[in-house]
């Protein structure tokens, strides 16, 4: 059975590679090649001949037109590849190795690369089928091969300012921030209103789960990428088994440890253990599409990268904090995705490991508060990125966690901005954040703060 978290895993890896869309139009040109030829052999020369700007030459010229266009393309296609490189390596060194995955997912690029390849592809069919001894000239062929060609040069122009945008600072900070609003938006698609409860409570187990549960270990190692909760709620109501998961997307698993508790042990076997583990999607890298603290992490390393003294460039960890604080406001106003999971009937099956605001503040915060301490300007955006997160938080639990990281920032520059007015225009705005936070809230009951 074909699970959806692992299709989305398989379909990362493909959309991270330069070969799959170039491949795609390969295979269309290749269905060009052959459609022009067709039209070619079933329509008359007279009748393409007297259409304007259809290619009229002789057999000899046109294998000359194509040999031409297609060495040309040769040409561009070594071009393109050794500016593609070039960008990564520029990207590798500024922004980290770890965000090359965005480079590599850049759908102009794969499609630039594709187009050229192509052109190369289809130059090389029609003139096999061009016969000088028999006469045979495909005049809508070769004018399609022209016509590409002509194309081509646009594409190449635009290929050349799309890579030029594409290592701006600004332009990678926009696109892993698109990444991270879409896994916050597919993780947590409810809205939280003043019925919910937060934290979700942790369900009862049973009496004697601890003496009366076994452990199914890791038949591999890596990165936990995504987990098949439907999958794995299926095989526990199949083995009538509640499964406690130790692990959550993102984290590493070392080979043998525990991947979850199984109660009762005395249905926990063999075949269930590979079950287990087919629930679980484990690859080399992290993937930010059920890994919330990663899709976070990728801006936090590219504000940390420019506040390091070899780049220094405040301005560009300041654009980090404005889209990671969009990002918690937008947080702040979703459920946090459900811990306990169950049957169809309304039966606990399994119970996951939470993720949580707290969590998810942690990840964009601390680091950068951490290599800020001396930067004034990074203090005090940090203390309004957290008022525009305050205007939306609800629960007394979230307004904790929101306290907690502006105490943190407030006692570091109290110890390390020298300049009295600057550690002035901190408190002022902690000041500020602090009435934000006393207006009325969400209980955990669910009720609201009189």
């Amino acid at each position: 059975m074909l699970h959806r978290s692992r299709l989305q895993a398989f379909w990362y890896k493909v959309d991270s590679s330069f070969w799959f869309r170039p491949t795609l139009m390969v295979l269309a040109a290749i269905a060009l090649a052959v459609t022009t030829l067709a039209l070619d052999d079933y329509l008359e020369d007279k009748v393409l001949t007297r259409i304007p700007l259809i290619y009229g030459g002789g057999p000899e010229a046109a294998q000359t037109i194509l040999s031409t266009i297609g060495s040309s393309m040769v040409n561009v296609v070594s071009v393109t590849f050794s500016i593609t490189i070039v960008a990564l390596s520029l990207a590798s060194t500024q922004f980290g190795p770890r965000l090359l995955n965005n480079f590599m997912r850049d759908e102009s690029n794969q499609y630039v690369l594709g187009f050229f390849v192509a052109t190369f592809i289809y130059c090389l069919l029609i003139i096999r089928a061009i016969r000088v001894d028999e006469i045979f000239i495909p005049h809508l062929s070769v004018t399609i091969g022209i016509i590409l060609a002509i194309t081509a040069f646009f594409v190449l122009i635009y290929f050349i300012h799309h890579i030029a945008s594409s290592i701006k600072a600004e332009t990678l900070v926009h696109i892993v921030d698109k990444e991270l609003v879409k896994t916050i938006e597919q993780l947590c698609p409810k809205p939280i209103d003043a019925s919910t409860e937060e934290p979700e409570p942790v369900p009862d187990l049973p009496e004697d789960f601890e003496e009366n549960s076994a452990v199914a270990p890791a038949l591999e190692h890596g990165y936990l990428q995504a987990l098949e909760i439907d999958g794995l709620v299926h095989l526990a109501k199949e083995k009538d088994l509640i499964f406690v998961l130790a692990y959550k997307p993102g984290e590493y698993i070392v080979q043998g440890t525990p991947l979850l508790r199984a109660w009762p042990r005395t249905s926990l076997n063999r075949d269930v253990v590979k079950n287990v583990n087919d629930q679980f999607v484990i690859g080399s890298m992290r993937t930010p599409f059920q890994d919330l603290e990663y899709a976070i992490h990728q801006l936090v390393e590219i504000a940390l990268r420019a506040l390091s003294p070899g780049i220094n460039d405040t301005f560009t960890a300041l654009g980090c904090i404005d889209r990671l604080g969009s990002a918690l406001a937008l947080l702040a106003r979703r459920r946090m995705p459900h811990i306990a999971h169950r049957d169809d009937s309304g039966r606990l099956r399994v119970i996951t490991h939470a993720n949580t605001f707290a969590g998810a503040m942690n990840a964009a915060f601390n680091a950068i508060r951490q290599n800020s301490a001396h930067n004034a300007a990074v203090t005090i955006r940090m203390l309004e990125v957290l008022q525009a997160v305050a205007v939306f938080v609800r629960t007394s639990e979230r307004k904790e966690s929101v306290r907690r990281h502006a105490d943190m920032i407030l006692r570091a520059a109290e110890r390390n901005l020298p300049e009295d007015d600057d550690r002035a225009d901190v408190r002022r705005r902690y000041d500020e954040l602090l009435q934000m936070l006393k207006r009325p809230g969400i209980k955990k009951s669910g009720s609201v703060d009189a």
